[in-house]
């Protein structure tokens, strides 16, 4: 991935999920609050391959399974659901307009596609949505906040595709992709995880961020474990330590970015890991605006300016087997590199 040339692709094209103008085999209408059930309406669908839309009111007090494919739940913006939703080896579900809140994890699902738009999932007493074994799980324009387990979102072996929705004030970490696993995220924001990492890409996971702010968690992004990111016209900003992270065999490369005002370093390259920075603006960090070592290197590019941190050196370097090349046209203010070997 080059951060200079990154194009976040269309996230999740009409044809992947639901052609508009088919004639639905089912339309129900369900009021949770008169007493009716959303799971009984979901499930009088059978196994049928026609599309079945449901349009629910009120607070479902209930734990829904989806285990069929081409299922539309829609609410009216003021519709919970007070429960687990569960999705199993089901395609083309659409979720929307509505809130998930409950006892467990707000949405798990495995073997699954599913998109959800203008859906709320807060206060959930595990995750907000985790996403295993493949699959892949579509956000626009909605949040995951004030979930009480250890990541809001979480994407594992899958694909986690986000525009403009707002990661917020869980337990700990906002996002985190394991083991193969691929997020892309257009707009929006990570914030506010006070305990722990905004979001993290482990185990030869992958990250694309366009346009993102990552501010106010204890650090910003961390990319470990032979994983990798391309992050383009974002702030990282007033996180609590570190702003970007690259270890354990790790890249990221940072094109037309802020990170400023975060408590430690801008961002730190270690064993065997590389930063790669491309007209982006480094400064006001309240110790070094780059760290390099232990193996890693530094690449600063473009028109990238290092300066206005609060050390005394702008980038530190720490080792011999540590290594930095500056662009003709960057500017670093001061380094400390002299057990570096050039």
């Amino acid at each position: 991935m080059n951060a200079r040339f990154f194009k976040a692709p269309l996230l999740v094209a009409t044809a992947l999920f639901f052609i508009c103008g088919q004639a639905l085999a089912g339309v129900r209408t369900v009021d949770c609050d008169d007493g009716d059930s959303l799971q009984k309406a979901i499930d009088a669908g059978g196994g049928s391959a026609a599309l079945i839309e449901i349009f629910v009111t009120g607070t479902c007090e209930e734990d829904l399974l989806i285990t069929r494919d081409r299922v539309v739940i829609d609410g009216d913006r003021n519709t919970v659901i007070d429960g687990q939703v569960r999705i199993r080896g089901a395609n083309n579900i659409l979720i929307r307009n509505l809130t998930i809140t409950g006892s467990g994890d707000g949405i798990t699902a495995s073997f699954a596609r599913i998109r959800l738009i203008n859906v709320h999932l807060v206060g959930n007493d595990n995750y907000g949505v985790a996403l295993r074994n493949g699959g892949l799980v579509y956000l626009r324009n909605g949040s995951i906040a004030n979930n009480h387990g250890d990541v809001g979102l979480l994407i594992e072996s899958g694909d986690g595709q986000l525009s403009n929705v707002e990661v917020s004030d869980n337990d700990v970490d906002g996002i985190v992709v394991n083991v193969n696993g691929n997020l892309t995220m257009i707009g929006g924001s990570v914030s506010l995880h006070e305990q722990g990492t905004g979001i993290t890409a482990n185990m030869s996971s992958t990250m694309e961020l366009e346009g993102v702010i990552v501010n106010n968690n204890l650090a910003g992004i961390y990319v470990s474990m032979g994983s990798a990111a391309a992050i383009n016209n974002s702030t990282i900003n007033n996180n609590f330590s570190i702003g970007i992270a690259a270890i354990d065999n790790s890249s990221a490369e940072i094109g037309d970015s802020e990170l400023a005002y975060n408590e430690l370093y801008g961002a730190q390259a270690s064993s065997h890991s590389t930063l790669r920075f491309f007209d982006a603006w480094i400064h006001d960090n309240h110790a070094h605006g780059l760290v390099v070592e232990s193996d890693g290197g530094l690449f600063v590019e473009g028109t990238t300016n290092v300066d206005g941190n609060w050390s005394d050196f702008q980038v530190e370097c720490r080792g011999k087997e540590a290594s930095m090349e500056i662009g003709d046209f960057a500017y670093v203010g001061s380094w400390d590199c002299e057990d570096m070997d050039f």
